[in-house]
């Protein structure tokens, strides 16, 4: 009787231990599920989003711009010191290192289009990265796009701002 209890005791520690793992991992996904708006395609210029060109991707839906406003005024184009050529070699080589899929790479346009997959799900995503010259500088917009869903849990804001983190060290 006493062996039943222990096993009894230990698939039991081992359930909620799995419980608990599922709900640390999934806990951020539904804050953002509550807490955001239902956009999945978001990007840092708002009047005159970056347009894909290799890869067949709507234009930016005018409806979005406020939820977007709303749920992610963080998101805002960057200008950078330098040349567009120089910002070009960088941003494609952050898409290297962020394992995106390079789809178009056009260094004379300023314009990067890439797939990018979701690491748990492996959804593919469409990226856009377009380059001005402004000033002595360079303006960088992205655009990023999930391809199913109506609510991208935060994915998009999440890669525009960690590329253009990485893109300003």
């Amino acid at each position: 009787m006493a062996r039943a209890s222990a096993a009894t005791y230990g698939l039991l520690c081992i359930l909620v231990g799995a419980v608990l793992a599922v709900l640390y991992v999934t806990a951020p996904m539904l804050q953002t599920l509550f807490t955001k708006p239902a956009i999945n395609d978001i990007t840092t210029d708002l009047a005159d989003p970056p347009a894909f060109v290799a890869i067949p991707v709507p234009p930016y839906p005018p409806d979005s711009a406020d939820k977007q406003r709303q749920g992610y005024p963080e998101i805002a184009s960057i200008t950078l010191a330098a040349p567009p050529g120089a910002v070009f070699e960088k941003a494609r080589d952050i898409a290297i290192d962020m394992d995106w899929r390079i789809r178009a790479a056009e260094p004379d346009a300023g314009r990067l289009e890439a797939v990018a997959t979701t690491p748990m799900m492996r959804f593919k995503d469409d990226v856009v990265v377009r380059l001005r010259p402004e000033g002595d500088g360079t303006r960088v917009d992205l655009r990023s796009r999930s391809r199913i869903g109506r609510h991208d849990l935060g994915t998009n804001a999440r890669r525009i701002q960690d590329f253009l983190d990485r893109l300003q060290r």
